[in-house]
């Protein structure tokens, strides 16, 4: 396999820079990742494979963004776009979007998960390109997945789902519509970038596309509320119960699609060797019984797994360390036969770590 557009590494004064994802954009890739003091690392690649590494915590497109890292911590940056900065008393998004969308919808994100009984993070103040936000209490079911006890993996996931039913039902009113002809819309664009910047198979991707679109297109499932970015790294856990992070997309539509995004994501942690099979099928019996009681007809929640395994094959295509797997999902996806069983394996009923 080729290396891809996204270079693995990048050498600056000696160090090493491991590169770990990469977002397409105008004849450019942007792309972000560590050194060796565990500092985040962010920069350019363009078409003809030029380097441009910026310094740490430094982006002439996000002015604000040394000031706030001198006090703070960098924990993640998108050159050009955005960053978030962790602080004293929170979080603070760094953002050259309108903030107003941003704080809008993380303010009603919020009363949702308050009244679903899950906690979020509290907007405590914005100004013309930042957004400060409280601190969402715990760890993140990423990392908890590899050394958390069964019982307690079981436990947590099954607050999670209880939640959820609520989370999901509240009311849409005033939330944007993203319906299956916006998802269809979300992974095109995510083909065409990675064919246009030859990190995916094209034939393997538009044949992939070409199949899924009349199954997404089909008859649609019941709606409310959602998240539109489900995973893992977005539902934190602790003692006091459980949160949800990022409500940037938060929008209504099908039911299916939180479902598919977090059993596809269960996966494909299993796939890149983060979480054991058994703490995989926890989440993924989660998303199937979700699905169920939110009555998710099992053809919709097939046909948005398939959109959502497509997408993912073309994002991790942008991922270095990943792009082997990568290219496994793509062409899974690009299967016009694609089917998926819709039971997943039993989780695991023994006491010791599901890691």
């Amino acid at each position: 396999m080729s290396a891809g557009p996204v270079p693995a590494e990048v050498i600056d004064a000696g160090q090493r820079i491991e590169v770990e994802r990469a977002w397409p954009g105008r004849g450019k890739l942007t792309f972000a990742g560590s050194d060796p003091r565990g500092r985040v690392r962010a920069g350019s690649v363009d078409r003809q494979g030029q380097v441009k590494l910026l310094a740490h915590a430094v982006d002439p497109k996000l002015p604000g963004l040394s000031e706030l890292a001198a006090h703070g911590r960098l924990v993640a940056h998108r050159p050009g776009k955005r960053a978030v900065i962790a602080v004293e008393s929170g979080f603070v998004k760094l953002t050259r979007s309108p903030v107003a969308p941003v704080v809008e919808r993380a303010e009603r994100g919020e009363r949702i998960a308050a009244a679903a009984g899950l906690a979020a993070a509290a907007v405590l103040e914005h100004g013309e390109d930042r957004v400060r936000f409280s601190v969402v209490p715990g760890t993140d079911a990423h990392h908890l997945g590899g050394v958390a006890t069964a019982r307690s993996w079981r436990s947590w996931w099954g607050d999670f789902g209880e939640a959820w039913v609520d989370f999901a039902g509240a009311p849409t009113d005033g939330l944007p519509l993203h319906d299956a002809e916006a998802e269809l819309a979300v992974v095109q664009r995510w083909v065409d970038r990675a064919i246009d910047f030859g990190a995916a198979d094209p034939v393997l991707a538009r044949r992939g596309l070409a199949a899924l679109a009349p199954v997404l297109l089909a008859a649609a499932g019941p709606v409310g509320v959602s998240h539109r970015d489900l995973h893992d790294k977005q539902v934190m856990f602790a003692d006091a119960g459980v949160g949800i992070l990022d409500f940037d997309t938060l929008a209504w539509g099908e039911l299916a699609l939180d479902q598919a995004n977090l059993i596809e994501h269960a996966q494909l942690r299993r796939r890149q060797g983060r979480w054991s099979p058994q703490a995989a099928a926890v989440v993924e019996r989660t998303g199937f019984d979700l699905a169920e009681r939110l009555q998710v007809p099992a053809p919709r929640l097939a046909a948005y797994r398939w959109a959502t395994r497509l997408r993912l094959g073309c994002v991790y295509a942008f991922r270095p360390p990943w792009r082997e797997l990568a290219a496994l999902l793509l062409a899974e996806a690009a299967d016009e036969d694609f089917l998926i069983d819709t039971s997943p394996n039993p989780p695991a009923d023994r006491e010791e770590s599901v890691s």
